[in-house]
């Protein structure tokens, strides 16, 4: 004979299981967000022009998978683009080619980042054994 049981919490129980393992994958999820801003934020510092170095960096997250970063200053956008230059001597206007520090920095920070995702997806691995 096969005796039957009845566990009344079991559903409350699970729904808060499940709710505290979202809260704790959406704050997995926004550590690995910050630390992968920081190494572009790192990347983007190396590689930027002296002048601007001391720019702020600006973190806004938009999202649980989503990140922004801005720099702070109003001529990083015209030194990493470009910008045309009157020339006052010769009458004319001159393109001064921008060095695209911003987009160098992110790709240079691509391997790291994708190391540091495989290093937590380890670890979550790990935890699972």
């Amino acid at each position: 004979m096969v005796e039957c049981f009845k566990v009344d919490e079991y559903k409350s129980f699970e729904r808060d299981l499940e709710k505290h393992l979202d809260q704790v994958k959406s704050k997995g999820k926004i550590l690995e967000l910050k630390k992968s801003a920081r190494i572009i934020e790192d990347s983007v510092k190396k590689l930027m022009p002296s002048e601007i170095k001391n720019a702020n960096f600006k973190l806004d997250f938009l999202n649980e998978n989503s990140i922004e970063i801005s720099i702070d200053v109003e001529d990083a956008r015209k030194i990493n683009n470009g910008y045309v230059i009157h020339d006052v001597l010769n009458n004319r206007d001159v393109f001064i080619p921008g060095n695209h520090f911003i987009e160098k920095g992110i790709k240079n920070s691509k391997f790291l980042i994708l190391k540091e995702l495989s290093s937590y997806m380890n670890g979550l691995l790990d935890k699972l054994k």
